[in-house]
């Protein structure tokens, strides 16, 4: 937990004396533990928790608390920007110049949507533009985080799926191959995202055969399909498992769903694998 802590703070993501965080998450949630407990608490900051929080209060609460840092998923901020905008065309000013760190993790959104959200955000005054974290449980929280003071960041939107930034310091990240073989940085393949890192759990409880599976040689198997770019930017384009064989390749559900969203100019949408009562599927 420390190192997580440490490997955060060094990261620069804004966690320091004085700010104020606000959490909807249940508190049990890893990435509320660490980000919006644990990390306050360790760096002297305030917290305000109210895990009753759904997507239609989103926007009143974060302007009633206004906390310098706060996370949450890529369809709660999509509807926090288009609250604001709906404020506004009410007659009301909004005055966002208190936000340092906007952070969006979990469930992400386009490149092109990010884009839009971080345009209004920052015409109203937010000291940054949304940042991007990705991680999960068994890294206790974060992975890594996105940087964009930094050059290197990639901003042209030619990936279909936003970038979630680059590893922790400390933490070691690679990309393989279902042989097991390294995938090159920048050489725009994808493939599994294995981690290495002071915060890797020791297992699942009572799950032998899931940790083994998990964890291999020292390395935890994400599960997530990647790549990596030149610079260290990682983009997680979904879950491996969900894909289906067809003419002996490999069909990704969320490729179709990014196809399809780019053709018909939709905000969001799911693509889900139903098996028939033949044994076929839809």
């Amino acid at each position: 937990i420390l190192a997580s802590l440490k490997c955060t703070i060094e990261a620069e993501t804004g966690f320091v004396k004085g700010k104020r965080t606000l959490t909807c998450f249940p508190p049990t949630a890893s990435t509320s533990i660490n980000c919006l407990q644990l990390l306050p608490t360790f760096t002297g900051g305030t917290i305000v928790f109210d895990p009753r929080v759904d997507i239609s209060q989103w926007y009143n609460q974060v302007m009633k608390y206004k906390p310098n840092i706060t996370i949450s998923t890529g369809s709660v901020w999509e509807r926090f920007v288009i609250d604001l905008l709906e404020t506004e065309k009410n007659g009301k000013k909004v005055d966002l110049s208190w936000v340092d760190y906007f952070i969006m993790g979990g469930a992400g959104t386009t490149p092109k949507i990010l884009d839009w959200m971080n345009n209004n955000l920052l015409k109203r005054g937010a000291q940054r533009e949304m940042r991007v974290g990705y991680g999960f449980s068994e890294v206790f929280g974060v992975l890594s985080v996105q940087k964009y003071d930094n050059e290197l960041v990639d901003k042209n939107l030619k990936h279909s799926v936003i970038n979630v930034g680059i590893p922790l310091p400390g933490y070691i990240v690679g990309l393989f191959d279902e042989s097991g073989n390294e995938i090159k940085y920048g050489s725009g393949q994808r493939g599994e995202l294995w981690i290495k890192a002071p915060s890797n759990m020791e297992g699942y409880y009572g799950k032998k055969e899931l940790t083994d599976k998990t964890i291999i040689n020292g390395w935890i198997h994400s599960g997530d399909l990647c790549e990596i770019d030149k610079y260290g930017n990682i983009y997680v384009y979904g879950r491996l498992k969900n894909s289906i064989d067809l003419n002996n390749s490999k069909l990704f559900l969320f490729d179709i769903a990014n196809d399809l969203r780019e053709y018909f100019k939709l905000h969001d949408i799911i693509v889900e694998r139903k098996n028939l009562s033949n044994g076929s599927f839809s």
